[in-house]
């Protein structure tokens, strides 16, 4: 549809209906030798400018065409009187203001009649919106399952869904709109929910999802999820209110039984764990006579096949007393009854009787077992170091356990949180079989392990790894593992403990060997990387070689030289004597460290001019002290005898701990 014309457009059709008039009459009195009144000249001009300009374009046509068409009279007939030129003029004047009168009416009709017919669209297209809203709402309250209500200011119903009356026990809405909740339910039930509504009402807050227990007159009891909010009419003022009720009757039964389902086994597996525990304890006291005599029966002087049958009884003894031991923990941890003692320890020493107590089973599967405590960790620390101790046991053992060839290497670091506080981070990596990445989730659940032929193959209870994350979660602590098949496995111990009061929370050197050179000539890289970093906390200046061909050709004279048994296939004790040949002189300190520790070593190392013989794992106190009675013996030319780990024990006055369990255990 084509616009109405532009301001600029009028006036333009105003001025050509002029002009259009005006040669209308000059041919007329050219063809005719008459002059026509100038009001039909003019009508024609006025009209059409009107038409298409509307109002203010008609009045200029007839302004201009007044005196247009009086000079034009004038010219035309020059024998027309002033009275019959004003006469013409007021008729123009009257004509041409009828005829906008008449076009301005015709507008504004035109323009009435349009508003109402967009009025009408409006009002129809305002009641399909409602009546599509309604349809939605009869829908809703038709098909939900829920009971949906709308209330008056007193209570009442006005509206309610199908499901509402079928829930109700009715057959129509009309039985139930009017009443109110005192005439359905007991008044247990109404007041509530009447208090309920008032409130909504009164502050203009709905109630969300609130679990209502329903009485009815003959009964029953069912229970329902209730939201309540305020219904408002178009103005805003709050008329009652619209509540969705949805019945949980069934779910609340469920949950119930649940709960006391879950009260029932909590009990159960309580007493459970109480037997166990007392089971455990009964059992044990009399396995403990059986190994006990056992071990005593070893030492009896047997014949070679009645000391087998003593091993076989001894070693099995020992596999129930460890399996009792897994039993018991556990059962204390399922009753909740593992405590944990706070008392002052060192970090560094509960890692070496560990490490100690472990070393003759490394050994006897020939396996490199290192450990190593990172300087500056904090080791005097409040905690419970006999848990600690089960723990890196157990992760140590396992390690020993599943690892046929290579090394098991404990790694201990750590650092201050803030003054009182130390975060500790024990590492036990192995090159062993491997975890399978789709068991690495389950390993430290109870009862499990790796797979059914690993039970078979290496036995076990599968508790270990459950106690110890336990033990760990218990002391605010937690343990991971990062595990590749056939290539190893890491477990990791993290825990954060308190600072020993009165104590440094660094670990402590003793020892003043700085600026001492010391050739470290060691097979393994782990092995060497630990020496190395021990040697240079002490202030050491370590040269380290993994061939002993490497170490006979360094340049930089030693004065001490760490030697192990085993490099690659060749022995190290004949490399003592090439050392000496070197560079570095007759007076050179030498110190065997060896993983076998077979009876007879240290008198071979002794013979192979070594002037100390270490058995790794070699503890940090104990290599620190060997090293300091070579230097100790360089500075008064008595460079003779072999220092042992039992000669720097009653030296310093008391024997290790770790080291008389070792023994008891080789006995």
């Amino acid at each position: 549809m084509v616009g109405p014309p532009s301001q600029t457009q009028r006036l333009g059709i105003a001025t050509l209906a002029i002009v259009a008039g005006a040669g209308i009459q000059l041919a007329s009195q050219y063809f005719t030798s008459s002059t026509p009144p100038s009001v039909a000249v003019f009508l024609l001009a006025i009209g059409f400018s009107a038409w298409y300009g509307g109002f203010a374009p008609g009045l200029l046509a007839l302004a201009l065409a007044v005196p247009a068409g009086d000079l034009l009279t004038v010219i035309l007939d020059p024998n027309a009187t002033m009275r019959t030129r004003t006469v013409d003029a007021a008729a123009l004047v009257v004509v041409g203001m009828l005829t906008n009168a008449m076009l301005l009416y015709r507008e504004t009709h035109a323009r009435i009649q349009l508003e109402r017919r967009q009025d009408a669209v409006e009002r129809r297209r305002t009641a399909d919106h409602l009546t599509q809203e309604r349809h939605r709402l009869l829908m809703l309250m038709e098909h939900s399952p829920d009971h949906i209500y709308f209330k008056d200011r007193d209570c009442r119903f006005i509206l309610v869904s199908p499901s509402l009356v079928r829930g109700f026990g009715m057959q129509t809405a009309d039985q139930v709109i009017g009443k109110t909740d005192f005439d359905i339910f007991t008044k247990e039930h109404a007041q509530p929910a009447y208090d309920d509504e008032q409130q909504v009402m009164r502050t203009g807050i709905p109630v969300v999802n609130k679990e209502e227990k329903e009485t009815w007159p003959d009964g029953r009891v069912t229970w329902a999820e209730s939201t309540k909010v305020p219904f408002r009419d178009t103005t805003g003022t709050i008329v009652g209110t619209f509540g969705i009720t949805r019945d949980i009757t069934e779910r609340k039964i469920a949950a119930d039984a649940l709960r006391e389902a879950k009260v029932a086994a909590e009990a159960a597996n309580l007493a459970k764990s109480q037997f166990l525990a007392n089971m455990s304890h009964e059992i044990r006291t009399p396995l403990s006579a059986v190994v006990g005599m056992a071990e005593v029966l070893l030492e009896s002087g047997l014949l070679p096949e009645q000391h087998e049958f003593a091993e076989i009884i001894h070693r099995s003894g020992n596999g129930l007393v460890a399996m009792l031991n897994d039993i018991l923990d556990f059962s204390k941890i399922e009753a909740g009854k593992l405590e944990l003692e706070a008392i002052p320890f060192d970090l560094a020493l509960a890692v070496d009787d560990v490490v100690h107590l472990l070393a003759a089973s490394a050994e006897a599967k020939r396996l490199e077992l290192i450990q190593r405590v990172a300087p500056g960790t904090p080791v005097r620390l409040l905690g419970d170091p006999g848990r600690l101790r089960q723990v890196l046991s157990n992760l140590i053992g396992n390690a020993i356990k599943f690892t046929a060839g290579g090394h098991v290497f404990v790694d201990a670091s750590g650092e201050l949180v803030d003054e009182q506080h130390a975060r500790v981070v024990i590492s036990v990596s192995d090159t062993g079989i491997g975890i399978a990445s789709d068991k690495l989730s389950s390993i430290f659940d109870k009862f499990t392990q790796a797979d059914t032929s690993t039970t078979r193959r290496y036995g076990g209870t599968g508790l270990g790894l459950a106690i110890c994350r336990q033990i760990a979660e218990n002391m605010g602590g937690a343990l991971r593992v990062d595990s590749t098949p056939e290539q190893g496995s890491t477990f990791t111990l993290i825990l954060t403990l308190p600072v020993a009061p009165g104590s440094s929370p660094k670990l402590p050197i003793q020892i003043d060997l700085s600026g001492t050179h010391v050739l470290v000539v060691e097979a393994n890289a782990i092995s060497r990387r630990v020496l190395a970093e021990q040697l240079a906390t002490w202030g050491c200046i370590p040269h380290c070689h993994a061939r002993s061909e490497d170490a006979l050709a360094e340049t930089v004279v030693c004065r001490l030289a760490v030697v192990d048994a085993q490099l690659g296939g060749a022995s190290g004790l004949g490399l003592g004597q090439g050392l000496r040949e070197g560079v570095h002189g007759a007076e050179l300190g030498l110190i065997l460290l060896t993983a076998l520790g077979q009876r007879g070593d240290a008198k071979l190392a002794e013979g192979a001019g070594f002037n100390a013989y270490l058995v790794k794992p070699v503890r940090s106190l104990d290599l620190r002290d060997a090293l300091s009675e070579v230097v100790q013996a360089q500075q008064f030319n008595e460079l003779h005898g072999l220092v042992t780990r039992h000669t720097l024990a009653e030296r310093r006055g008391h024997g290790s701990s770790a080291v008389h369990r070792r023994e008891r255990t080789r006995k």
